[in-house]
């Protein structure tokens, strides 16, 4: 699968972190996990690995939390970690 591979390879790159972002009109199985950060290790504070597969019908799309990225939003890890909690499904965000 695609997205499995993408973030392998992510992974043996040396990225640590994802955020999943989605477009407003994304569906709702997908809308629990939109701006969402992501661990593609092991960390303490930060779910492991987006679930997969997602929509195939969305075009949601992973980014790299690396420290330029979330320097160009103003955001530092500690910002997308405290917001790094897995919504259920059906949950509001």
């Amino acid at each position: 699968m695609q997205q499995e591979g993408l973030l392998a390879q992510l992974e043996a790159g040396g990225c640590e972190f994802v955020r999943l972002d989605l477009a407003e009109d994304d569906c709702s199985v997908c809308a629990p996990f939109g701006g969402r950060a992501f661990a593609l290790g092991d960390h303490p504070d930060v779910p492991t690995r987006p679930p997969m597969p997602l929509c195939p019908a969305c075009r949601h799309r992973l980014n790299l939390l690396t420290p330029y990225y979330l320097s160009s939003l103003g955001l530092t890890m500690d910002d997308v970690t405290a917001d790094a909690v897995l919504a259920e499904p059906g949950d509001p965000l």
